[in-house]
């Protein structure tokens, strides 16, 4: 009752868009649906429901793990990071500037464990973010098959990678991008909104055009992504160019050089209301719209879908017609 009759007759809403029972209706405000979705409402999405296990005979909700299969299992599915691969954990800390150093009882993301499946031998591939109660599960006596488990934070790259750096391998899982800029003080860089955008749309911004914008502060985070250097300067590719700073004089130059490696992308904050309104109900865009990268010397790239990378335009572009249109 709530579709105009004009969208009706449209087409473009089908039955099978609402339960099929309509006293079903009044549960779906327990229902969400999130991202991707472009802007314009034609796109797809995901949609989020959370069930319960009930007993059958009493009605009742139920373990999700029943005990006498679990107990005496053949030990632990996930290990926490730090446990299984100790020089990983060291790196990821360092390299992302998560703070957490504390292994046995501090996590940089708060009561969420960063894991690993406790089967795989050799160098740790895959980091996941799982609750503490997920590390209790133990496998049962019979083989379990695991599927996935918790949001993929990091995945390393293997040396026949030859386009990702093999000193620093772990790249940002698309999945965990917007969860790890809350949490890393190293490698999230932010851009302007108009650049952010004509990054999305071209994936690929060259050092020199990055190192212009640092100069003009239309940049930020690139300072996390250095290292200290005793030959080389922080410096646009033009050197008639001076960096300035916000009252237009001259910033000295530090003595410094990037770092190659995985960093999260995304949006500057604003200084004024103008885009601060919750949109999808996500909250302030600059807050959810973040892509997993690789900056090297010579270029930043964006590693997310161009798929995702178009939603994600044609979301702040719609988002700017409805400012313009107020």
């Amino acid at each position: 009752t709530d579709v105009p009759d004009e969208v009706l007759a449209s087409g473009a809403v089908l039955p099978s868009m609402f339960p099929p029972d309509p006293s079903l209706a009044s549960e779906m405000r327990r229902c969400v649906r999130v991202l991707p979705t472009t802007a314009r409402g034609d796109g797809g999405g995901f949609f989020l429901a959370l069930f319960v296990l009930e007993s059958a005979q009493t009605g009742t909700p139920a373990s999700l793990l029943p005990s006498k299969e679990w107990e005496g299992g053949q030990g632990p599915i996930l290990q926490p990071l730090h446990a299984q691969d100790a020089h990983a954990w060291e790196h990821l800390l360092g390299f992302f500037g998560l703070q957490g150093s504390d292994q046995e009882s501090v996590s940089p993301f708060g009561r969420d464990i960063l894991a690993v499946a406790s089967w795989e031998e050799g160098p740790t591939v895959q980091v996941q973010l799982v609750s503490e109660q997920a590390l209790k599960l133990r496998s049962p006596v019979e083989p379990l098959d695991v599927v996935s488990f918790g949001i993929p934070i990091f995945h390393r790259m293997t040396k026949a990678c030859g386009w990702w750096p093999a000193e620093r391998p772990w790249r940002v899982c698309q999945e965990g991008a917007a969860l790890l800029a809350r949490h890393a003080t190293r490698r999230v860089l932010s851009l302007e909104r108009c650049h952010f955008m004509v990054l999305l749309q071209q994936c690929r911004i060259s050092t020199c055009q990055l190192l212009a914008l640092h100069s003009q502060d239309k940049v930020r985070g690139l300072a996390q992504c250095l290292v200290k250097s005793s030959t080389q300067h922080l410096k646009s590719c033009s050197d008639d160019a001076p960096s300035q700073n916000l009252s237009g004089s001259p910033e000295p130059v530090d003595i410094m050089d990037l770092e190659d490696g995985g960093v999260v992308v995304g949006m500057m904050t604003f200084p004024t209301t103008k885009y601060k309104m919750d949109f999808l109900s996500c909250g302030p865009l600059e807050s959810t719209l973040y892509v997993s990268g690789l900056l090297t010397g010579a270029e930043l790239t964006l590693l997310a879908s161009s798929d995702l990378l178009g939603r994600y335009f044609d979301i702040l572009q719609t988002q700017e017609c409805m400012v313009g249109d107020t």
